[in-house]
């Protein structure tokens, strides 16, 4: 048998895939590891890299920010306020990512922000961490 894994932000889904073999999940208490077969699960998730494999043995990752999963049978969905396919990413994207935190965290201490924009600011520099990271462990 093999697993399905949807992964789903305020846009929609943004990731589907089929016919997996395994699903590794960046879980608030370190990896996961999901196999066709596996006891219920909701986990929360920590920022950082979806791994997936395929039938093939091909692997692929994907960026998350933080959110939550649930494994039901053999279906996975993650539900996160941001993913992204690395595969997808270039250099160049990685290195616009990289200034864009850096600018962030610039504001946050060189101002006085409210609550909610903090909260936005910290959400973009954990996104684009999770996207470094997904990228720099890039499986296959």
């Amino acid at each position: 048998m093999s697993l399905t894994l949807e992964i789903i932000t305020p846009e929609g889904i943004v990731w589907h895939g089929e016919n997996l073999t395994m699903i590794t999940l960046p879980t608030t208490s370190g990896e996961v590891g999901i196999m066709s077969g596996h006891i219920p699960l909701i986990t929360l998730l920590n920022e950082g890299a979806v791994f997936v494999t395929r039938e093939n043995s091909s692997t692929e990752s994907i960026a998350i920010d933080r959110g939550y999963a649930r494994c039901m049978g053999d279906v996975v969905s993650v539900l996160t306020e941001a993913a992204i396919d690395v595969s997808k990413l270039s250099d160049a994207d990685i290195e616009q990512a990289k200034q864009m935190a850096k600018e962030a965290a610039e504001k946050v201490r060189n101002s006085s922000l409210d609550a909610d924009e903090l909260e936005k600011l910290e959400a973009q520099i954990r996104f684009t961490l999770a996207k470094e990271l997904a990228k720099a462990k890039k499986r296959g």
